[in-house]
């Protein structure tokens, strides 16, 4: 799996709508976490750029562990462990299998 970060944490910043300092460690940490999560479903893409969608995925999982800091929510009178965007967004890039 390629090192293949995109974005900074003040451009993470920007899409999460956060303007203040004392959670930049969170938020950093998140992103992390979001970006290993949707590489570990995707092919490899070695030195090419890493997709839109799959860029999208990753601000879309980020923002989805800072507002849902349990593993499940509640919501609509349904559970959901992962925003259905996240899946339908890095489709065409998972790694055979998974």
């Amino acid at each position: 799996m390629s090192n293949n970060i995109f974005g900074t944490l003040p451009e993470v910043k920007i899409y999460l709508r956060i303007d203040w300092d004392h959670e930049d460690d969170l938020i950093q940490h998140l992103y992390e976490a979001a970006t290993q999560y949707i590489l570990s479903l995707c092919r490899d893409f070695g030195e090419e750029e890493m997709p839109k969608p799959v860029q999208q995925a990753i601000l879309i999982l980020t923002s989805h562990l800072y507002d849902n800091r349990n593993a499940v929510q509640v919501g609509r009178g349904n559970m959901y462990e992962l925003p259905f965007a996240v899946s339908a967004l890095i489709a065409d890039y998972r790694e055979q299998g998974t």
